[in-house]
């Protein structure tokens, strides 16, 4: 999209110019001042853009200290990001929805990366098991949360699941002092060579 703007807008202009927030545009002259005074060489930064035309992207600036006809100068290289910062919103969206739709069917999700086992839980799985959301978690840690006198039952199922057998168990988990009964599913995905994945 930058380089659709036209010359006219851009030549005799300083980025400073379309930088709409007071807080970014003091920023960006603290850096500029940086690379100037050759405090540093070169700096990245994101913020958002407003053209003269009234619309609003998102850009990645580079900024790198040079000289300009024997004088120091800021050289300022700007990538237009608007539709990755638009995904990205979009994604943290869904997320927030799928969380909340978990909240409310108390009903968690769960990822496990078999190569590198590690267990990615949903925030609301994080609920039901009574742990801190963003603990590292990994299939070892899960089976120590289930009770003991169930802990066989799902092993065994869970290594039946992944010589293809379908994971579909209902167990005892240990929360705190407090036992509680869960269900779980689980579908398994393998590579090309039938090696499971997650």
């Amino acid at each position: 999209k930058i380089s659709q703007v036209p010359l006219s807008e851009v030549i005799g202009s300083n980025i400073l110019d379309f930088i709409p927030s007071q807080k970014e545009r003091m920023s960006a002259i603290r850096r500029h001042k940086l690379l100037l005074r050759g405090k540093v060489e070169k700096t990245q930064s994101e913020y958002k853009l407003r053209l003269r035309s009234g619309e609003e992207i998102w850009v990645n600036v580079s900024e790198v200290n040079t000289l300009w006809k024997g004088e120091k100068a800021v050289l300022t290289f700007a990538s237009d990001i608007t539709s990755n910062k638009l995904a990205a919103d979009k994604l943290r969206e869904s997320e927030a929805r799928l969380n909340r739709a978990q909240a409310v069917a108390q009903t968690g999700s769960w990822n496990l990366d078999f190569k590198r086992n590690i267990l990615t839980w949903s925030a609301e799985s994080y609920r039901i098991f009574g742990i801190t959301p963003e603990t590292p978690l990994t299939l070892e840690s899960f089976f120590a949360r289930v009770h003991p006198d169930d802990l066989n039952t799902v092993i065994h199922a869970w290594q039946a699941a992944t010589q293809g057998a379908p994971y579909d168990i209902e167990h005892r988990i240990l929360v705190g002092e407090e036992v509680m009964w869960v269900r779980e599913r689980a579908e398994l995905e393998a590579d090309v060579d039938g090696s499971i994945l997650r």
